[in-house]
């Protein structure tokens, strides 16, 4: 069933999620208190709440609020804004009913923030009077960006993190994702998501931005495809455009959009006349309904793009550079920033990868996922005629393994390491108009990309099992070593998995039948381990992982002489290429996890085990051996 389904505690029946999404649509969902934190010094205790807790805990009386006063332009003291339908991908609370800003905060929540933002209002009131307007202006746009940060972790979609025992923000995954128990704390008190908390990243932000330059910055609104600047004005441009459709950049804004303007709002009048922030002219594949007028195909993205990277070109230096930043796992994003670059006749003269990401934000730890984009440092000038594909794919190989040493002293793995072998490529692709076979027939950017995967899996698989042995193993093989290495036990995205499958030729379909050693479930897949392939059968001319894992069962199971009998009939207890990715599968396995320790037990015994399995004179047709260790 889905996340989002229920089950009757008392009778056991079932409620789909659809009808779960109609009843929040309809009548609405309660809230009830169940747990309380105190902290007294360093001690923390969870306890039951009291009843007066319970019975106050997200009903207020009504004169509260009531007597909040609308702000100096007329707004209402809490957000009454409709949510943007067109975010209703990113903004899951839609499709439960909570369609309204104030309805994604409790009564609680409503009265506290609202308060806040009448003291900017009433603090700038006071400091005009004794400080200069432009001062008075300024420190009240700080404490409006205090009041914001703290919205962001006093909302009724903000959860609790367990390890650090403190509130997650509303959008750790970059959308507000419905959740069915939240964290609710002061921030009056001394906890994480206060206002003092917020006061301090405010101040060491100030403190950070004023040592980076004597010069202050000029911070300006406007439209990337018609920039405000004259032709061949700057040095350099650096930007880090929307990654296509990762991110909802404006929708996500409306809900710290909403709060600014009641703080702040009466001090810029012209950044916040419109309901919600601006969308219409936003660089993004965005990904509501195409009925909707307002829709962005990916086709529009592309053509957005151009414009904006054309007029980067129009007001760069002759000589000057332009240095993007971009991050992306489908195939598709890269292809519409390799065509806009063509299309401006913007060359990638070198590229590096960048930690952009934090390694333990919440979507770390649940999928394959990158840590750092790639920053392509790229020149105006003259794309060379066509290419044909053997050369390309020669220099691609050439290009990737010279860089990628570099990016590995970086510390780079897994995603991130196929990731960084995008600026090479593009190093490649982008010094022609296009790429043709002999046949005439023009490579697309999709294939170009598999080429990329290929020669970053050879190069990492030759890291691993030497040049060598790298040729006696079979595709499947090296996929499962190559997958492991990349992403462990992390579920890996469908798109991301199948051009894993294309790089090693593979069929991902056929693995993941009775007996292979993936699983889809939804839209990710999986890996099995050795402990996970419950009728294993080995065929007449067996993958080595295979053999390997049905190794790993008879070792684990103590069926020593069996094991000797595998490995000598299939001609692995003396094949280096078995052993090297014994070797390279138990270094990359984490400690403690089941594979790992049977991979150690199994490498441990390499030498014992390959001499008996050489005195070996067991038969195919007298064996029994083809089965998986019974469950």
């Amino acid at each position: 069933m889905r996340a989002s389904s229920v089950t009757c505690p008392a009778c056991a029946t079932p409620v789909q999620a659809h009808e779960v999404r109609e009843y929040g649509k309809r009548t609405g969902f309660g809230e009830r208190l169940y747990a309380v934190l105190d902290i007294h010094g360093g001690a923390r205790t969870y306890r039951e709440p009291r009843q007066d807790e319970v019975d106050g805990a997200v009903r207020l009386p009504a004169p509260l609020l009531e007597a909040l006063p609308d702000t100096p332009d007329g707004l209402t003291p809490v957000p009454d804004e409709p949510c943007d339908a067109i975010g209703y991908r990113n903004l899951q609370n839609l499709i439960f009913g909570y369609t309204t800003w104030r309805s994604v905060f409790n009564q609680r929540q409503q009265y506290v923030l609202a308060s806040l933002c009448e003291a900017v209002r009433d603090a700038h009131a006071a400091m005009v009077i004794d400080m200069e307007p432009e001062r008075a202006r300024a420190v009240t746009t700080y404490l409006g960006l205090c009041v914001d940060r703290v919205v962001d972790r006093n909302s009724a979609f903000c959860t609790w993190d367990v390890g650090y025992e403190k509130v997650r923000s509303t959008m750790p995954n970059k959308a507000i994702q419905m959740v069915w128990d939240y964290a609710e704390v002061d921030p009056l008190q001394n906890v994480s998501g206060s206002w003092d908390g917020a006061v301090r990243w405010i101040e060491r932000t100030i403190e950070h931005c004023s040592r980076s330059s004597e010069r202050p910055a000029v911070v300006v609104r406007g439209d990337a495809q018609h920039l405000p600047f004259p032709d061949d004005r700057f040095d350099a441009v650096i930007v880090d455009p929307p990654y296509y459709y990762s991110v909802m950049y404006s929708d996500l804004s409306d809900f710290f959009y909403v709060w600014l303007k009641r703080s702040v709002g009466f001090l810029y009048p012209g950044l916040f006349a419109t309901q919600w922030t601006p969308k219409d002219q936003e660089v993004i594949q965005n990904r509501v309904r195409p009925s909707d007028p307002r829709y962005v195909s990916a086709d529009g993205f592309g053509r957005r793009l151009t414009a904006s990277l054309r007029e980067m070109v129009r007001v760069l230096k002759p000589g000057g550079v332009v240095a993007i930043v971009f991050a992306h796992t489908d195939v598709v994003a890269w292809e519409r920033l390799l065509r806009a670059l063509q299309n401006v006749g913007l060359v990638v003269s070198t590229s590096w990868p960048m930690r952009t990401e934090l390694a333990n934000r919440p979507l770390a730890q649940v999928k394959a996922a990158l840590e750092s984009s790639v920053v392509l440092v790229c020149r105006p000038g003259q794309l060379g005629q066509e290419g044909f594909y053997d050369d390309v794919v020669r220099g691609l190989e050439e290009r990737v393994t010279s860089r990628l040493s570099a990016f590995e002293e970086m510390g780079l793995v897994g995603a991130d390491y196929f990731v960084s072998a995008v600026g090479p490529a593009f190093e490649v692709f982008a010094q022609y108009s296009r790429i043709v076979k002999l046949s005439g027939e023009e490579v697309d950017v999709s294939e170009l990309m598999v080429l990329a995967r290929q020669a970053v899996s050879r190069h990492a698989m030759r890291r691993l099992l030497g040049s060598e042995t790298l040729a006696a193993v079979d595709p499947e093989s090296l996929f499962y070593l190559t997958w492991r290495w990349a992403y462990l036990n992390a579920p890996v995205p469908a798109d991301e998995a199948y051009k894993l499958e294309r790089a090693f030729d593979v069929d991902l379909g056929h693995l993941c039948q009775p007996g292979g050693f993936a699983r889809q479930t939804g839209s990710n897949f999986n890996l099995l381990g050795p402990d996970e392939r419950k009728g294993l059968k080995l065929a007449s001319a067996p993958a080595l992982v295979d053999v390997l894992h049905l190794a790993c069962q008879l070792w684990d199971a103590g069926r020593r002489r069996e094991l000797e009998h595998v490995l000598g009939l299939t001609g692995m207890g003396n094949e280096p290429g078995f052993w090297a990715m014994v070797r390279a599968l138990a270094e990359i396995m984490p400690d403690g996890s089941r594979e790992r320790t049977m991979l150690l037990g199994l490498g441990g015994n390499r030498d014992a085990l390959s001499e008996a399995a050489a005195r070996s004179v067991a038969r195919a047709d007298e064996l029994t051996l083809f089965d998986s260790v019974a469950e």
